[in-house]
């Protein structure tokens, strides 16, 4: 078995077994909030608010890192959803030109193409999205960042961080292609998915 397929499973197990106890709680805070001899002050607010964040997250790091077969297919409804809980829609501004389902590998390339276009661009972007490239252009351009060498190039010399494995992570989706960075520049990327 590939490190990486391993890896992809154990990603996988993590999220199954953190998703039942979230949603569970999750359900419970439901019901609570049904019951008006509870009271819902600022501290349930926040109870609600963390739990929703944490099953999205959960349930996006499940789409984004787990294992998926190539028949796997998916919603698009569903990856818009997941992505618009996890970024920002007041910073990054989606536009969806996709078709209503998709496979769970196209998902996740574009899971991983956001965490990294999240890095380069962290006041925001407007992100298009389609079956075959993604691009974000931003007014606030920064330096580009070193960690894109790991999409194209397994044998990357820069070291990365907990936070940027997006990047080494697309590279192995994506076979580390050197086509699929078609422009990379301060204020603007274009990546190839198919």
């Amino acid at each position: 078995m590939k490190h990486t397929t391993l890896a992809n499973l154990v990603a996988s197990r993590i999220c199954h077994d953190l998703i039942n106890p979230i949603g569970a709680t999750h359900n419970g805070i439901e019901l609570l909030g049904l019951d008006p001899n509870v009271p819902k002050g600022m501290e349930f607010d926040l109870i609600t608010a963390s739990l929703n964040d944490a099953k999205a997250r959960v349930e996006f790091c499940r789409m984004v890192f787990g294992a998926a077969a190539q028949d796997i297919t998916m919603d698009t409804t569903t990856c818009r959803s997941l992505m618009a809980k996890i970024f920002d829609p007041k910073r990054y501004v989606m536009t969806w030109a996709l078709p209503d389902t998709i496979t769970r590998i196209l998902a996740q390339r574009l899971g991983l193409s956001m965490l990294c276009i999240e890095q380069q661009m962290p006041r925001g972007a407007h992100v298009t999205f389609s079956p075959d490239h993604i691009t974000a252009q931003t007014s606030h351009p920064r330096d580009i960042l070193p960690q894109w060498d790991h999409v194209t190039n397994a044998q990357a010399s820069h070291t990365l961080q907990g936070r940027d494995v997006q990047f080494a992570v697309l590279g192995d989706r994506i076979g580390y292609d050197p086509r699929v960075v078609m422009d990379l520049s301060p204020g603007h990327i274009a990546l190839r998915l198919d």
